[in-house]
């Protein structure tokens, strides 16, 4: 009985032997398996980080020099994109073969810091040339040097504040560099301008609302207008601008106009009265519209005179003694001629009596 106890005591510590042995073996091919994952990984990692430096050199060529400020001119978000995806292609971690190390671990952070660092950069780029796109759209000739602040840009006609908002919003999270300078100054020029054509249309409606004049437009007001809008940049809204001012002017020169036209009438009216009467008696008088010619020949000549028509003729007398020369004493009858001035008829009747005296005389 005592010998089967022992023998089942000695077969049982055996086991127990046994057991163990295969416990510490399996531990330690556990172990060996996983230093084995590790090495295995550290090993993939340091693959990947051999592609870090490519990357960190793809980087670099978005922006114009390694300050990393502006970016590279004519960059295209397409660039940027190949350069993203490049990076988010590099992996390392430990999720692929569950391998949880402690060593393995702080490699990893170390990559992951290193990638995300190059994240960063390229991210920064993104947000940068997201605003300069959103930012060269508010004005009318796209802006090519960001390095420097082109006082002269104008804005597009169209441009509301409300899209002068949007491209601030693509700053938001940037950090303060000689980049954000430049743009803040671009999107202030913008703002200014939005608000300074802003209030000319606003004073434009209130001097010409529904396209007629208010009482509150003055040639004095007209002016300060024509002042603001010479201010302007863009010079197609300045135009605009200008054509709703100069139509102002028109309407206050046509509100002034009856005044004077009035005044002019009543000097010609008067003018007009003043010279009808002063020439009424002219008018009634023939002979004083008739101006008699003035006939200075080089040697007169003298025709034998004779007696209108429209005068009393002269009856002569007859002579005591016969004439001898009958064709003395019978006037000639001519017509006068309508051309014949008033001096001629006068000295018609004056031959007319001597010739009656001389043949009372015969």
């Amino acid at each position: 009985m005592a010998k089967n106890v022992k023998s089942t005591i000695g077969v049982i510590a055996v086991g127990i032997v046994a057991v163990g042995v295969v416990a510490v073996g399996y531990k330690v091919n556990a172990d060996r398996q996983n230093e084995q994952n590790v090495d295995y990984v550290i090993s993939l990692i340091d693959q990947e980080k051999k592609q870090l430096p490519e990357v960190q050199k793809l980087v670099d060529g978005l922006y114009s020099s390694d300050k990393k400020v502006f970016l590279k001119k004519d960059l295209t978000k397409e660039q940027i994109d190949v350069v993203s995806k490049k990076l988010s292609d590099i992996k390392a971690d430990n999720s692929r073969l569950d391998v949880k190390d402690k060593k393995l671990t702080q490699q990893i952070e170390a990559f992951n810091q290193s990638k995300s660092e190059l994240g960063e950069q390229i991210s920064i780029a993104q947000k940068k040339l997201a605003t300069q796109n959103a930012t060269t759209d508010l004005f009318s000739e796209p802006i090519t040097d960001w390095e420097k602040f082109d006082e002269n840009a104008y804005i597009k006609a169209d441009i509301k504040d409300t899209t002068v908002n949007n491209a601030k919003e693509q700053m938001k999270n940037l950090s303060d560099d000689d980049w954000t300078k430049i743009l803040n100054q671009y999107l202030k020029s913008a703002t200014d301008q939005v608000n300074q054509i802003k209030s000319i249309r606003k004073t434009i409606e209130e001097l010409l609302p529904n396209g007629v004049i208010s009482e509150q437009a003055t040639a004095e007001a007209q002016a300060n207008l024509v002042a603001e809008i010479e201010k302007v940049k863009n010079p197609e809204v300045q135009a605009e601008l200008s054509a709703s001012a100069t139509e102002i002017a028109n309407q206050l020169a046509l509100a002034a106009a009856p005044v004077v036209e009035s005044t002019v009438e009543q000097t010609v009216e008067s003018t007009v009265e003043s010279t009808v009467e002063s020439t009424e008696p002219i008018v009634e008088t023939p002979e004083s519209t008739y101006e008699e010619p003035v006939y200075v020949p080089e040697t007169p000549t003298y025709q034998q005179p004779t007696t209108p028509s429209y005068q009393q003729p002269v009856t002569p007398v007859q002579p005591t003694t016969p004439s001898t020369t009958p064709s003395s004493q019978a006037p000639v009858e001519t017509t006068p001629s309508s051309e014949t001035p008033t001096s001629s008829q006068g000295a018609a009747v004056d031959g007319a009596k001597d010739t009656q005296a001389t043949n009372q005389a015969s």
